[in-house]
């Protein structure tokens, strides 16, 4: 047995405080002490998965599976390091989560595998709606579109009806690399007790996301519409305004996630690392 399963199951028995305000406040401490760093490795990171995506007929499979994985734990190996007092983390910390890549990689493999799954029904769906027809023609002759019929309903059942399914999957894995790179378990154990915790409190956990999400497309959308009702110039502001706070929500969001887990899980104690070496032999 994994010495972390004694905390997760506390946590199953006696449940635990989601604290969204707590780690909010304590999530943008940490962004604060090395913001530029975050934001310089946000920029790296999305070239890198983009480029990953290139590759012909894997692309995505590299970017999803291999570079997004190592890249985004990142983010939380460097908040850690911040959060235990080390101010000046070299950048190269961001990029520790290749070490963890034996665990890390089949782990994403499963969860996107996971993802297929629950696409291949809704995409037989859309095969067989029409849609796919109604996009050929558009794009062989867009001059004819009025003289089409208009797209069946089928993008949005398919949106509505995914969307629950995609949305739990991300959340109930979320924790998932954490247990990998903070307390050494294996791919599984990782899946496993992500799953066992963010269960408990799903909607708790649903909740907090959806409040992040929602304010940050309000701000968002704020910016948009002043940028459209005051001008080029008030646009261009706008633009520059809105790439901005994309830059800044993106690891300010990953350090949050970070935060729930450190708050509630616990990354590596001292005294631990015998125990896992011992798990590891075992």
């Amino acid at each position: 047995m994994h010495p972390i399963q004694d905390t997760v199951d506390r946590l199953k028995n006696e449940g635990f405080d989601v604290g969204i305000s707590q780690n909010l406040d304590q999530a943008w401490k940490i962004f604060k002490i090395n913001g530029f760093a975050f934001i310089g490795f946000t920029i790296i990171a999305f070239l890198v998965a983009s480029m990953g995506q290139m590759i012909p007929f894997i692309g995505i499979l590299v970017s999803s599976i291999v570079l997004s994985p190592l890249l985004n734990v990142g983010y939380a190996l460097v908040a850690d390091r911040i959060n235990k007092g080390e101010a000046n983390v070299p950048f190269e910390g961001f990029f520790q989560g290749f070490q963890h890549a034996r665990q890390l990689i089949p782990q994403a493999a499963i969860i996107f595998g996971v993802y297929m799954v629950i696409f291949i029904p809704f995409g037989i769906w859309i095969w067989t709606s029409g849609l796919f027809e109604f996009f050929s023609e558009v794009m062989l002759d867009p001059t004819k579109v009025e003289d089409l019929e208009e797209p069946p309903l089928t993008m949005v059942w398919f949106i509505l009806g995914m969307m629950p399914f995609l949305l739990y999957i991300g959340l109930i894995f979320m924790f998932a690399p954490y247990f990998v790179v903070f307390h050494q378990c294996d791919f599984m154990e990782g899946l496993k007790f992500s799953f066992q915790i963010i269960n408990k409190r799903f909607w708790a956990f649903f909740g907090a996301i959806l409040l992040l999400i929602f304010a940050f497309l309000f701000v968002t959308g704020l910016f948009v519409f002043l940028a459209v009702k005051l001008g080029v110039i008030f646009a261009v502001i706008g633009f520059l305004a809105v790439m901005a706070l994309i830059l800044i929500f993106s690891p300010f969001a990953q350090i949050f996630i970070y935060t729930w887990f450190e708050n509630i899980v616990g990354t590596k104690k001292e005294g631990e690392s015998d125990q896992i070496e011992s798990h590891l032999v075992n």
